[in-house]
């Protein structure tokens, strides 16, 4: 599953927010870790692909002095973010700003924090973006790029959502297929520092059964042409019992780089 580049409709605004409140734990960890690494707190910060905003949202939350910029092509998104912030007393420190990433680094002014979860691959030239983005960084500010190593898992081993992931695979859904991008930061005069955090949540009980009939809904109807038709008519079972007798445990994870300017 991606946060961004994405489709714009309810659905997936659904998932992205159910991502970020099921992944809280993960995203304070990663914010708490970038806090440590930062010479100092970053004043200015800008969220790339930031979709519904929870990228925007935690690194508010654990920078308090800081102002952050939220980009995204998605107006409806950035519509559902303004609404986050504005719940959370975070209005007046978001602002949002519609701008394709793939015309390269939008008119932001000078951050001190640049933050890319699952957002660089679906750039047509990242190493364009990657070069602009390394012009506007000071020399302690940092770039921080997220991606998904694997699958988005709630079944464990269980076949049938082996072939799920399979047939979401033949489509390009779900997980993107990314670079490590160790090797292309430090061609680009970045050091980078690369750390994976697997992630695995089974409370609140409810609230992963939600995102897990999320994940399947939004899945569904992309799927017809790769599921066979009993594999078809499982996934519409579990969607229309609510997943009962199921008990879902989300299994993930996160490779973050955290880079500074070389020299």
């Amino acid at each position: 599953m991606t946060e961004h580049a994405h489709h714009d409709d309810s659905g997936m605004a659904e998932l992205l927010e159910l991502d970020g409140t099921v992944l809280a734990g993960h995203l304070g960890t990663v914010t708490g870790w970038l806090a440590e690494l930062a010479t100092d707190p970053p004043a200015r910060i800008v969220d790339l692909g930031a979709g519904t905003g929870n990228g925007s949202l935690a690194l508010a939350t654990r920078f308090p002095a800081a102002g952050i910029v939220a980009v995204d092509n998605s107006p409806r998104m950035l519509e559902r973010l303004r609404t986050a912030a504005a719940r959370q007393g975070l209005g007046d420190r978001i602002t949002t700003l519609e701008a394709d990433l793939a015309h390269g680094w939008p008119a932001t002014g000078r951050p001190d924090l640049v933050w890319a979860a699952l957002s660089l691959h679906h750039v047509p030239d990242p190493e364009a973006l990657l070069r602009q983005i390394h012009d506007v960084l000071p020399g302690d500010g940092l770039l921080v790029v997220s991606e998904m190593p694997g699958q988005l898992r709630f079944l464990g081993e269980d076949p049938w959502e082996q072939r799920l992931h399979d047939a979401i695979a033949k489509r390009h859904l779900g997980f993107d297929p990314h670079p490590d991008w160790t090797a292309t930061l430090a061609r680009l005069g970045f050091r980078a520092t690369r750390r994976d955090f697997p992630i695995e949540v089974s409370e609140p009980a409810e609230l992963v059964r939600r995102y897990f009939l999320a994940f399947l809904r939004r899945m569904r109807d992309h799927l017809t042409e790769h599921l066979d038709a009993a594999d078809l008519h499982t996934l519409d079972e579990i969607v229309a019992g609510g997943a009962a007798g199921l008990a879902p445990v989300v299994r993930t994870g996160r490779t973050v780089w955290v880079a500074r300017r070389d020299g």
